[in-house]
């Protein structure tokens, strides 16, 4: 049990640490801007829960299709899915993940890549949902870029409400009010509680997006991503 719990920490700790690099990316502007414990769970939380989706969406592509490799096409083609009806939240996700892999291919080096997560993490915790015969490389850096993108934009938007308010700590209050002001984001987080976020105010939340309750108050029931 105590191996278990070290092992998730571990999990979290690199996470947290691609989070953290994240964020003073897109905070440069802001002084001292940092994550409270509990905010940044609830970010290593989202992004680990579309993780799983969009790969258990390829899987169901994968079957119909009766491919067993993981490819690139299959990826972009489950992230659209997944993201439908996140508007231009989808459509520069896309274009976020597609330039990470032409950055990729057209690198010197193989093992460099503009997306802060690193691939080999990010490909080993893809495989370790055992749902695929062979992952393909270019297919994991699309999802680095997607996720990296995605992360940027709900961590800039949480800093920049936190900053306006004029505090140096992302609380779950500032990453939920900053969703509620996003109708990209407040579709992808429809069905999403953030724990300790505080009610929107109801003048932001739309009946058809109405938050219902999820584990998503919870990080450690997800797949790390």
């Amino acid at each position: 049990m105590q191996r278990r719990i070290k092992k998730d920490n571990n999990n979290l700790n690199w996470e947290s640490q691609i989070i953290h690099k994240i964020l003073r990316n897109v905070t440069v502007d802001v002084q001292r801007m940092t994550i409270s414990t509990q905010a940044m769970r609830v970010v290593v939380s989202f992004a680990r829960d579309l993780t799983l989706k969009i790969v258990h969406r390829a899987k169901e592509l994968m079957i119909i299709s009766k491919k067993r490799t993981l490819q690139l096409k299959t990826m972009v083609s489950a992230s659209k899915i997944e993201l439908s009806g996140c508007g231009e939240l989808q459509k520069q996700g896309i274009q976020f993940g597609m330039n990470a892999v032409e950055s990729f291919q057209t690198s010197k080096d193989a093992h460099k890549d503009r997306s802060m997560i690193p691939i080999p993490r990010l490909r080993a915790s893809v495989k370790q949902t055992a749902l695929f015969y062979a992952i393909g490389k270019t297919s994991i850096v699309f999802l680095g870029g997607l996720l990296d993108y995605l992360l940027a934009e709900l961590l800039e938007s949480s800093s920049k409400l936190a900053n306006e308010l004029k505090q140096l700590r992302i609380s779950p209050r500032h990453i939920n009010l900053s969703v509620g002001n996003d109708k990209d984001f407040l579709y992808l987080f429809r069905e999403k509680t953030i724990a300790q976020g505080g009610v929107l105010p109801s003048c932001n939340v739309s009946k058809q997006f109405a938050p219902q309750a999820s584990p998503f108050e919870s990080s450690h029931d997800s797949q790390n991503f």
